[in-house]
């Protein structure tokens, strides 16, 4: 009986067993413990979920399939080739002898249905591509093997330890009797771009415009009511409310900053209930200097993705970071009609704009 590892799970090549495997089950960034129980169907997410879905025989396939960036429980039933993920997709893809191999190729994109034919080498990855990578005996590994942050297609075959990643690399490491332990994805984002293009001086932000480039998708969530819109920041993997006027955004009504650090706490909005207020450098994240300029009615982020944000007359939005001086009266607040941060004495006794956030890298 042979033993294949496919992201972290443990499959048996007669028998799907219970695994448990990195994915990230409720959005804040870190990967869950997480057990299947195929006799039942049982999923238990350690200090997040407990929910029935699949049944014995199936494979625990999880993953992020609806690309909001949470997890959801997910099975591959060999017999007849179907894929379920809970509450988002069933489709049909694959056979008995096939390997299941989710993949999310970047952080930012849904996870896609893929498979492993073993005796051709075959792998498919449903409505994007085939190929021919391996054979009989190899065991599918993907991981991020070249630090780019994007999974690559490779395998490792234990009768000769050869890890073998497709247009990256070739290495022998290991034996028969070992079990192979696929890298996960490079972790860090680096630094966002500021978004100025123009160059004032040689050699300034706008010579080098160094940094990641600003990359937005809004979405609606399965468990959410359809005025309840998210923006995902597919750089940073945090979820902002989008809509100014929004519930996520108290309806556009400014709140003190100890009302306003309690509020995001309770806030029940788009199916989450771990909402939060913003950190500085969070709320910063979304600061585009290349929108702004003296004098015109654009502000300093992006409205295609965050509407009705605030920048005409007092537009200030709050962060939930303390100042270190007098950190019990001032915290730090932005402005998105400039694009400039400030603290100023006895501040947070005074009501400013609030936009959730949720998530993270």
């Amino acid at each position: 009986m042979k033993l294949w590892t496919i992201g972290g799970a443990f499959l048996l090549a007669t028998a799907w067993t219970a695994g448990i495997f990195a994915v990230d089950f409720n959005g804040d960034g870190t990967q869950d413990i997480t057990i299947f129980r195929p006799g039942s169907g049982l999923w238990a997410v350690r200090g997040v979920t407990r929910v029935y879905f699949g049944a014995s025989g199936d494979a625990p396939v999880a993953g992020d399939y609806d690309g909001l960036g949470t997890a959801v429980p997910a099975v591959f039933r060999a017999g007849s080739g179907l894929w379920a993920a809970r509450g988002v997709t069933r489709a049909y893809f694959g056979s008995f002898s096939d390997i299941p191999v989710p993949l999310q190729f970047n952080p930012s994109s849904a996870c896609r249905i893929g498979i492993f034919r073993e005796s051709s080498g075959l792998w498919a990855v449903r409505e994007k591509t085939r190929f021919y990578f391996g054979g009989m005996g190899d065991t599918p590994v993907p991981g991020d093997y070249d630090g780019d942050g994007e999974i690559d297609f490779a395998i490792f075959r234990s009768s000769s330890g050869l890890w073998a990643v497709r247009g990256v690399t070739r290495a022998y490491f290991g034996s028969t009797s070992d079990i192979s332990i696929p890298p996960g994805r490079r972790a860090g984002i680096g630094v966002l771009w500021t978004g100025q293009s123009g160059i004032y001086q040689d050699y300034d932000d706008g010579y080098y415009r160094s940094g990641r480039t600003f990359s937005y998708q809004t979405a609606i969530p399965a468990r959410s009511k359809p005025d309840e819109v998210v923006t995902l920041d597919n750089v940073t993997g945090l979820m902002w409310a989008s809509d100014g006027a929004g519930k996520g955004c108290n309806y556009g009504q400014s709140l003190t900053w100890s009302a306003a650090v309690s509020w995001a706490d309770r806030l029940d909005f788009a199916g989450y209930r771990d909402w939060r207020l913003p950190n500085l450098r969070e709320l910063l994240s979304l600061m585009n200097y290349g929108y702004w300029k003296y004098g015109n009615s654009t502000p300093a982020i992006n409205l295609d993705y965050f509407p009705n944000t605030r920048f005409a007359g007092v537009d200030l939005y709050w962060s939930s970071t303390s100042r270190f001086y007098y950190e019990e009266y001032i915290a730090w607040y932005v402005s998105f009609s400039s694009g400039y941060i400030d603290a100023k004495p006895n501040n947070k006794s005074t009501p400013h704009y609030v936009r959730a956030v949720r998530g993270g890298k």
